[in-house]
């Protein structure tokens, strides 16, 4: 299946603008995935960590991430639009962000300085298989041995598809045309072994995978405080039961 959607036609900061000022369904679900993920990468035993965040966007992931969390923080886009409001906005000594068009750019930007850890944030649901191939593939040249590499997206055995269904009728933007390869808890893996023809085993090694948000987004609705008080109580490194809305991955290059 190909995607014909037009990314350029998203507004600048649009999800960044979701995140700070709407205190309902959406913003609760970037907030709560992002605190997530910030949960898994964030170990301040290790000093002087460098992290890779891909189809970074308007680089909001990042900006809620400290020096102290990360010595060196890069993110990367494909739409310069939105690199240049990330740069305008969350640009710092130790973060950039940067326009490619293929990773091995950053490769050779960045030379030997490998990456301990890469996240790659509900991206993967908007790729071809043979464009989700390339991207392991450059990120396991990206990444030191032993790094982590976090995957989030949609986790279509859930009540995902209700949250799509509610966002593409109701919101400004819609993900009809936008999730081309949509993954469940259940066939992660086999999935993301068929789509790479069977070298993910010997690049990464799953290190974890978990959901997150389960009723919350719904909650957050009806009340945000509420909603944000319930997603602290268990950690998803916790939540055993692939039913929650978003599907967390954490893999570790061999």
């Amino acid at each position: 299946m190909e995607n014909n959607f037009n990314y350029s036609e998203i507004p600048n900061g649009h999800y960044d603008d979701i995140y700070h000022h709407d205190h309902g369904m959406r913003g609760f679900w970037h907030w709560s995935k992002f605190e997530t993920v910030k949960k898994m990468v964030i170990d301040h035993q290790l000093h002087s960590r460098r992290i890779l965040d891909i189809g970074c966007f308007s680089g909001t992931f990042l900006g809620t991430l400290s020096e102290r969390d990360f010595a060196y923080q890069l993110g990367v886009d494909i739409l310069e639009s939105q690199i240049h409001y990330a740069r305008k906005k969350y640009c710092t000594n130790f973060r950039e962000f940067a326009k490619f068009d293929h990773l091995d750019n950053i490769c050779t930007s960045q030379g030997e300085a490998l990456f301990d850890v890469v996240t790659v944030i509900e991206v993967i649901e908007h790729l071809r298989a043979e464009e989700i191939t390339a991207l392991l593939k450059s990120i396991h040249r990206l990444l030191r041995p032993g790094g982590d590499l976090i995957i989030t997206t949609p986790n279509y055995f859930s009540l995902w598809p209700l949250l799509e269904y509610y966002l593409n009728r109701f919101s400004d933007i819609s993900y009809k045309e936008q999730h081309i390869t949509k993954f469940t808890y259940l066939n992660f893996e086999k999935k993301l072994s068929t789509i790479m023809q069977g070298d993910l085993k010997s690049l990464y090694a799953l290190e974890m995978m978990t959901t997150s948000h389960l009723i919350t987004p719904f909650i957050a609705k009806i009340h945000y405080p509420l909603a944000k008080k319930l997603a602290t109580i268990i950690k998803a490194r916790h939540w055993k039961i692939g039913i929650g809305p978003l599907l967390v991955v954490k893999l570790q290059r061999r």
